[in-house]
């Protein structure tokens, strides 16, 4: 089994990246891998004591086989970071396991992931593999493939990420049917076109929406675990852009994905599951924004 290259992206959170290296640490396939960290530059002179705290940590041990690291001089951002060197080790390395800095992982992750990879390297029609699942239902399946992408804790090829389409105004042209869109949004269960248009209008940054719509529009697919193999720890209000939430959080499966299956195609158990995720999500902050309304109007 091939082992990938791991790329890492951090910024001027030390504690979350420690717990990130910590647990890619506790996967016995790192001590064969090599690890690549990339930690953006400044936005101001308040975050250089940030910045250099984690330097610190990704030098304090031998995380992986070899552990390189890059620091910017200057500010990026991470649509710049990520694309840029994802696009570079695709070409140079033809697979690439990408990570973030709020992103803890399964003992079993890097396991899946090559595993994975190794697996569908020659299926044009599978384009990521994921490591993280919504907190859904149980299903009776392991695991399975769904449109579009979960880019926490994932991976590609060369081949599928070729299919990057970096322009979003190019994307939305492409889902100006009723019906594209219905779908792109999982059935209308949640805002991804949106997303996409405040990508657009400059609101986000949103390199992970293109990619979502970028496997959406060539039919692709990607391959999830049915329970997370990382979690999510970035929704505390530490990050750039990401509200303080729970509703995300996972409990990891500290167990190894036995099922890859043969026949790529979309998996509706899954799929279904995710959808009743994202609709009750919707229900909820329905009833919040409610409940809210009617405490102002009794104040007011």
């Amino acid at each position: 089994m091939v082992k990938t290259p791991i790329l890492l992206f951090a910024f001027k959170r030390p504690d979350h990246t420690l717990q990130v290296l910590q647990s890619l640490s506790k996967n016995k396939e790192s001590q064969e891998s090599d690890l690549f960290v990339f930690i953006d530059g400044p936005k101001s002179d308040e975050d250089i004591p940030g910045i250099e705290a984690v330097k610190k940590v990704v030098q304090s041990r031998k995380w992986c086989k070899t552990v390189n690291l890059q620091i910017n001089s200057r500010n990026n951002g991470v649509p710049a970071q990520i694309i840029g060197n994802v696009t570079k080790f695709c070409k140079e390395r033809g697979r690439v396991i990408v990570l973030e800095d709020d992103i803890v992982l399964s003992p079993f992750f890097l396991n899946y992931m090559n595993k994975a990879l190794d697996a569908y390297a020659n299926d044009d029609r599978v384009m990521e593999v994921s490591g993280y699942m919504y907190p859904i239902r149980e299903v009776t399946v392991e695991s399975g493939f769904i449109r579009g992408s979960c880019g926490w804790g994932w991976g590609t090829w060369r081949r599928a990420w070729e299919f990057f389409e970096p322009d979003g105004k190019k994307l939305l042209k492409q889902l100006s049917s009723r019906e594209s869109r219905y779908e792109f949004n999982f059935r209308g269960s949640y805002k991804y076109y949106s997303l996409l248009k405040d990508q657009v209008e400059g609101k986000i940054g949103g390199w992970d929406i293109r990619w979502a719509a970028s496997i959406f529009l060539n039919n692709g697919l990607t391959f999830v675990p049915a329970s997370s193999l990382v979690r999510n720890i970035g929704f505390d209000g530490s990050g750039t852009n990401i509200p303080t939430s729970s509703a995300y959080d996972t409990t990891i499966l500290n167990q190894p994905i036995i099922d890859y299956p043969q026949h790529s195609q979309e998996t509706e158990e899954i799929l279904s599951a995710v959808i009743d995720f994202y609709k009750e999500q919707k229900t909820f902050k329905a009833m919040v924004k409610k409940l809210i309304s009617r405490i102002r109007q009794r104040r007011f």
